[in-house]
C-alpha cells in the first residue's frame, strides 16, 4: 500500500482579524504587500495604498491610523472614500510635524458593530500625544465590488475670517501655507498649527474656543471650526515702537507750535508761530501698544511722552523746557512696516 503524502502547508497565513488587538504605530518592521479576497473584493494591504479599501471595517480604521502615524500620506488618502479638493496640506512632511508633537500610539479595535444601514461603528481607543482616547467611527456601507473605507480621510478646517480686516485675514498661514480664498483647508486630524506671515502678528485659536488638544474624536467628524485670534507678536510691539519712534522724530522736525496729526503741541499765546524747535522723546517707556482691533487692523497706543522744546515769545525772549505729550493713536498692522498715526484728543 502506497504511503500517503504529507498535506499541502499553505502559502501564506493571513494575520488575524481578531477583535481587541493591540498595534503600536509607526514600528519599523517592512511591509509586505498582501491581496486579499474578500467577498469578491481584492483588497489590497501594504505600502501600496488600498485604493480598494479592506476586509472590514475595524481594519479600515487601523490602517488608517498606522498610515497617520508613520506618515503616510499617500496611504491614509487612499483609506477615504471621498477625496478633498485641496491636498497641498495633505503631505508627508506636514503630516509628520503633526505627529511629533501628538503622536497615535497603542491602537486597540474594542469592537466592530454593524449599523442598521449596512454600515459599521468602530470603538477605538489609543493614546493621541500620550493622552487616552475613546471613540466610535461610523463607517458607511461599502458600494457594490468594493472594500471598507472611511467616509474621509481628510479634515475639513473652516476658518472664521468674515469679520476680520481682508488684509490682516491674508496674514493667517496654516503649517506656513496661506488659508484659501474659500477660507477652508484641508488637513490630517491633529494638530492644526496657524502662524502669520507677517512678522509683527502671532496667531492662534480665539480664547473664547480654547486649544483642546487632538483626540480621536476629530477622525469621528472629520471637521473643525477655527476662530483666529489675531495678536501682536514680541518682535511686533518692538516693530511698533520703532515706528513710533520715526513718527515721533518726524513730529519733531516742524517748527509749528502745533505740528498737524501730531501729539506735541505748545498753545501759548504769547509764543511766536513757527519759531517752535523740539526734540523728539527719548524714553517711551510710558507708552503701551494695546488691543488689536480685527475689523480695521489697528492697534491702539496710548501714553505720554516728553518732549524738548526751545520758543521765541513775542518780547524777543526765548524759553526753552519740556513739554509732556499725550500720545494717543494707532498702528495699522495691514502694512509692513506698521503705519503709526496719532489721533488728537
Amino acid at each position: 500500500m502506497p504511503t500517503p503524502k504529507p498535506a499541502r502547508k499553505p502559502l501564506l497565513r493571513l494575520p488575524s482579524t481578531k477583535r481587541g488587538r493591540r498595534i503600536l504605530l509607526g514600528a519599523g518592521a517592512g511591509v509586505v504587500a498582501v491581496a486579499l479576497i474578500v467577498g469578491g473584493v481584492v483588497v489590497f494591504s501594504g505600502g501600496g495604498g488600498y485604493d480598494g479599501g479592506t476586509g472590514n471595517a475595524g481594519e479600515a480604521v487601523t490602517a488608517y491610523l498606522e498610515a497617520l502615524q508613520r506618515g503616510d500620506a499617500k496611504t491614509a488618502l487612499s483609506l477615504g472614500r471621498d477625496q478633498p479638493p485641496d491636498t497641498s496640506m495633505l503631505t508627508d512632511e506636514i503630516l509628520k510635524k503633526q505627529m511629533e508633537k501628538f503622536p497615535i500610539t497603542d491602537v486597540k479595535i474594542l469592537g466592530d458593530i454593524p449599523t442598521t444601514n449596512g454600515g459599521a461603528m468602530v470603538h477605538v481607543i489609543a493614546k493621541v500625544g500620550g493622552v487616552d482616547s475613546d471613540e466610535r467611527i461610523v463607517l458607511d456601507k461599502p458600494p457594490p465590488g468594493q472594500g471598507w473605507k472611511l467616509d474621509s480621510a481628510a479634515m475639513s478646517v473652516e476658518f472664521k475670517i468674515d469679520d476680520m480686516n481682508p488684509d490682516l485675514a491674508k496674514s493667517i498661514t496654516v503649517w506656513d501655507k496661506p488659508v484659501p480664498k474659500s477660507g477652508k483647508a484641508y488637513v490630517f486630524p491633529g494638530l492644526v498649527e496657524m502662524g502669520s506671515s507677517n512678522p509683527a502678528l502671532e496667531v492662534d485659536n480665539s480664547p473664547a474656543v480654547g486649544n483642546a488638544d487632538p483626540t480621536l474624536y476629530e477622525i469621528s467628524t472629520m471637521s473643525r471650526v477655527v476662530y483666529p485670534d489675531i495678536k501682536v507678536s514680541d518682535d511686533g510691539r518692538q516693530i511698533v515702537r520703532d515706528e513710533l519712534k520715526k513718527a515721533l522724530e518726524k513730529c519733531a522736525e516742524s517748527t509749528s507750535l502745533e505740528p498737524p496729526k501730531c501729539p506735541n503741541k505748545a498753545a501759548r499765546s504769547d509764543f511766536v508761530p513757527d519759531s517752535a524747535k523740539w526734540t523728539a522723546p527719548s524714553d517711551l517707556d510710558a507708552v503701551t501698544i494695546n488691543f488689536m482691533d480685527e475689523k480695521t487692523g489697528k492697534v491702539m497706543i496710548i501714553g505720554n511722552a516728553e518732549f524738548g522744546i526751545s520758543v521765541r515769545t513775542e518780547s524777543g525772549s526765548t524759553e526753552t523746557g519740556t513739554f509732556l505729550a499725550s500720545v494717543f493713536g494707532n498702528a495699522d498692522m495691514t502694512e509692513n512696516p506698521p503705519v503709526i498715526d496719532f489721533d488728537r484728543a
